[in-house]
């Protein structure tokens, strides 16, 4: 499963999302539509071996917050959206219509959103990440605690977001 995801996300066929609740590990897959989510889930079985199921979420709209978890703190708690995190570890808001976009902009208007991941290049997530919890962790003295992840392409934005889980 997570070979083929990860395989799929390189290819720009689909973007992986994770919650910010750590207990909560099932990859979120965003794409710009629901075919594009059916062909995801298509290859998986046919090219990995993988059932999956579909268990659509009710989100339609994605951002990445720019200033990364530090921008989003200065504004406090935000409503009408859902905050995840993508295997940079960056945050992205996932809003159910453009209107609770919108009404977010209007409250936070320091607050700057892309449609598009900012993109990284030159280094895979997982160092990046990794890198990132270092100098935290070295800023507040504790320990790294590194739990690999699926990961996420800076690109399209997510158009639609489903929770895929292997059937049980």
């Amino acid at each position: 499963f997570r070979k083929g995801v990860n395989e799929l996300r390189e290819e720009g066929a689909v973007q992986v999302l994770y919650d910010t609740d750590p207990s909560k590990r099932d990859p979120i897959l965003a794409a710009v539509g629901q075919l594009q989510l059916e062909v995801v889930q298509y290859r998986l079985e046919n090219e990995y071996g993988v059932k999956t199921r579909l268990e659509p979420l009710e989100f339609s709209v994605a951002r990445w917050v720019i200033g990364g978890w530090p921008a989003l703190e200065k504004v406090g708690r935000v409503f009408n959206c859902r905050t995840v995190r993508d295997c940079w570890d960056r945050p992205v808001l996932l809003f159910r219509n453009d209107w609770n976009l919108n009404q977010l902009q209007e409250d936070h208007p320091d607050l700057e959103l892309r449609a598009v991941a900012p993109v990284v290049s030159g280094v895979e997530p997982i160092a990046l990440w990794v890198r990132q919890r270092r100098r935290a962790d070295r800023a507040a003295g504790s320990g790294l605690a590194l739990r690999p992840r699926g990961a996420a392409p800076g690109g399209r934005p997510s158009a639609h977001a489903h929770r895929r889980t292997p059937p049980q």
